[in-house]
């Protein structure tokens, strides 16, 4: 797969003249190095060009998507500007013009683009409208806008969650699907690896071309509903420069951030920072948790699971499983326990999997009708599609507390709240949007049968730990020293 996407690159690389190579990309000493950042810079700047191309016009504002503020009434919309943007703004249709904010950040990465971004308040929730962006003296098309409707407590609405989506072809059913459908979710998270915009596995930057590319390739989604993110592993290039400045949260700063939504509390951390007890994120994690007791549902998202069942004889993926998971697991899953969080959801692995309510590994029954005080039910949704392929699974292999499992088909995870006491969750396939698994997560208020066993009372211990034949070596993604893996 890597090959076609040299083959790729070579041919929108055929015909660029050498003045149209813009500078700034970090350089390196060994010659071979200076090679690949050269190439970077060439295939940024065709990435500009094909981008600018879709518009139009070089100085058409692009690659236009909108986020959640966590209020009612309110939305940011971000969009990029190749050249000066001027005064910026948003027009939404009878609402009027809201001034925006441009930054450019050339000379920390290279890429020439101005992102700019506006809070847009004054909105009916659930009402449809129609907006344009103006920036650098040219306002784009009209974006249709389906205000997020923030429903009461209790209120059915539905959510999309995927993880590890590519900017190539591999992902075109998940968003064929996903746009089609827009309509039916108040917004979308994705889970980390957003885009795969590492060139060919380089470690030396974030190729902006790949990056650009899939923002422009989200728009027909992402301009009309929120799209909100959690870092993955392929997010750290320039310290998550790029990822922290050309996404929006619904708080300032969104390496993590919770928010509150139709009754229920919503928290987005990064498995990439560290979560030992003690650090910055573990103590922001707890107290926030805290403050939560009053929601309907609690339901933390981020990129690595803490639980896996891929082949333990795959050293390719060995560690995420069996290393860098329960090390996750380890320092996450009791905070979770404890404050009564009913669903961890990740992507990384390029599969599906569900657990059954589990404590440190136990299974604690084997449904999700009244799941056990004390437990955690565990969703990995990585299935968007991406370059790499699926993650296989050993068929002699599966965990007890395994309840379903795929990597045979690309798609994505639907939540739905139904009311104040019970999930649905579908696993959809696409691009035709058949339901390949679904689980009714029935919360019966504590103190009711089948309550199980309560915080407090001792911890099970942890599941047997499998390893690696003779021979094999356990590699770890970019961000995992914080949980015992080296580089």
């Amino acid at each position: 797969q890597e090959g076609g996407e040299r083959e790729r690159e070579r041919f929108l690389l055929s015909g660029i003249p050498e003045s149209g190579i813009y500078k700034g990309t970090e350089r390196k000493k060994n010659q071979r190095e200076n090679m690949v950042v050269l190439r970077i810079m060439l295939v940024m700047t065709v990435g500009v060009l094909v981008v600018m191309g879709q518009e139009g016009s070089h100085s058409s504002p692009v690659e236009v998507h909108i986020s959640l503020s966590g209020v009612p009434g309110e939305i940011f919309v971000t969009w990029v500007s190749w050249v000066a943007p001027g005064e910026a703004a948003v027009v939404v249709d009878g609402l009027g013009t809201t001034a925006a904010s441009c930054e450019s950040y050339e000379v920390v990465t290279g890429w020439p683009g101005h992102v700019c971004s506006a809070l847009v308040a004054g909105l009916a929730p659930g009402a449809r409208l129609s907006y344009k962006v103006r920036s650098g003296g040219v306002e784009s098309r009209a974006y249709e806008l389906l205000v997020p409707a923030y429903p009461p407590a209790g209120d059915a609405f539905s959510v999309a969650f995927f993880g590890d989506m590519d900017y190539g072809t591999e992902s075109d059913g998940t968003l064929s699907l996903l746009t089609a459908r827009r309509a039916e979710y108040e917004f979308a998270v994705h889970m980390g690896d957003i885009g795969y915009t590492s060139l060919s596995g380089s470690r030396i930057g974030v190729n902006a071309t790949r990056l650009d590319l899939f923002f422009e390739k989200i728009v027909p989604f992402a301009s009309a509903r929120p799209y909100l993110v959690a870092p993955g592993n392929q997010e750290y290039f320039y310290k998550f420069w790029e990822y922290e400045h050309r996404w929006q949260s619904p708080v300032q700063g969104n390496l993590y951030y919770s928010f509150d939504y139709g009754g229920c509390h919503f928290v987005a951390i990064s498995t990439e920072h560290d979560l030992t007890e003690g650090s910055a994120q573990y103590q922001w994690l707890e107290a926030d948790l805290a403050r939560a007791t009053g929601a309907n549902f609690v339901v933390v998202y981020g990129h690595r699971p803490m639980y896996c069942s891929n082949s333990p004889l795959d050293s390719g993926w060995f560690a995420d499983c069996y290393l860098t998971g329960p090390a996750l697991r380890r320092s996450l899953e009791p905070l979770l326990r404890q404050y009564g969080v009913d669903l961890y959801l990740a992507g990384h692995m390029h599969d599906a999997e569900v657990t059954y309510p589990v404590r440190n590994g136990a299974v604690r029954q084997t449904s999700w009708k009244q799941p056990p005080a004390n437990s955690i039910t565990q969703v990995v949704a990585g299935y968007a599609g991406n370059r790499e392929g699926f993650n296989g699974f050993n068929a002699n292999f599966t965990p007890d507390w395994s309840a379903w499992r795929q990597a045979d088909r690309n798609g994505y995870l639907v939540l739905t709240v139904v009311n104040a006491s019970r999930l649905h969750l579908e696993f959809l396939g696409a691009p035709s949007g058949d339901v390949l698994f679904e689980l009714d997560y029935d919360r019966t208020p504590a103190g009711t049968e089948g309550a199980g066993t309560g915080a407090g009372e001792e911890e099970g211990e942890d599941a047997a730990p499998f390893f690696p034949p003779a021979g094999t070596t356990a590699l770890a993604g970019s961000m995992g020293a914080w949980l015992g893996v080296a580089e």
